[in-house]
């Protein structure tokens, strides 16, 4: 296979942002009335946070003391 031209469609590729935000459900952090609720995976200047709204599960990765049981395990 000739790599040589670059043809995307030839190859897999990382998801681009705004890919992965299409995937994902938005909740305006103003709502009190939201059905969905998980860590949140990007934010938007507009006040609201984009979660995966799908049964899935998570690994969180960070060294001793990064306070991954505070701000993400709790929280959830």
């Amino acid at each position: 296979m000739d790599y040589s031209n670059n043809n995307r469609s030839s190859y897999s590729s990382m998801a681009s942002q705004d890919e992965i935000k299409a995937s994902l459900h938005r909740i305006d952090l103003k709502d009190k009335d939201t059905l969905y609720g998980s860590i949140s995976l990007d934010t938007d200047d507009g006040g609201a946070v984009y979660v995966e709204h799908e049964d899935i599960h998570t690994l969180i990765m960070g060294t001793t003391g990064s306070k991954k049981t505070r701000f993400i395990a709790m929280p959830a």
